[in-house]
């Protein structure tokens, strides 16, 4: 059973380096060359695509209905769009929105990097035979934190971003306003790694009992 759990914190340990490095990689080549959008594009003033998420507030809709004997006397008084979210994208030279748009993707893959660091640092410790390390006990705590500050900075920094967009284009038809998206699954997932940081701190008094004891 030991070598099992060995053979899978090997793989776990593996995998997360992977993904830190595809992530550096991935992230270096869409700010540096992919249109949507780039830092060098940002540069030479080249159009590039900005996203952000807003609220579609409540619209009429246009009623239409076939034309022909059999629809009889089928009506539809009334349609209404009651609202939604959706993304919305503009291509634009404005560097300043470009460099926010980046900053924000920025902003969010940090914490994401020191997640997955601190991840892989406790699976280390883990295969040295020392999973309740106090060590541990702080790198889940500050894992925790940082999945529930990013579940709300980041759509807060949509938001603004959304309403800079707002503020440069004029909008018309369909009603629409800057949204707050807050995760609730990131929420959830940070209280569960803050329990766990719960648990492992008493594990690892529970270790440091035994060792005293020995």
């Amino acid at each position: 059973m030991t070598m099992q759990r060995s053979k899978i914190l090997v793989f776990l340990r593996r995998l997360t380096s992977f993904v830190i490095w595809s992530y550096i990689i991935l992230m270096i080549i869409y700010l540096a060359i992919a249109p949507t959008p780039g830092l060098f594009d940002a540069k030479i003033g080249q159009t590039s695509s900005v996203f952000a998420q807003v609220d579609l507030g409540e619209n009429d809709l246009e009623t239409r209905l076939p034309d022909d004997e059999e629809s009889g006397n089928l009506r539809i008084e009334n349609s209404r769009l009651l609202g939604g979210s959706a993304d919305l994208v503009i291509e634009t030279t404005h560097k300043p929105l470009i460099l926010i748009h980046i900053l924000i993707l920025v902003i969010y893959s940090v914490p994401a990097m020191i997640f997955f660091i601190l991840f892989r640092r406790m699976i280390r410790t883990s295969l040295e035979g020392r999973p309740f390390d106090s060590r541990n006990t702080s790198r889940l705590r500050w894992m925790g934190w940082l999945t529930l500050s990013i579940s709300f900075i980041y759509p807060l920094l949509e938001n603004l971003k959304a309403r800079y967009i707002m503020s440069l284009v004029e909008l018309e038809g369909q009603p629409i306003s800057p949204t707050i998206d807050v995760s609730l699954e990131g929420i959830f997932a940070g209280l569960v790694l803050l329990a766990l940081s719960a648990v492992f701190a008493y594990g690892s008094e529970m270790e440091h009992d035994r060792s005293l004891t020995v």
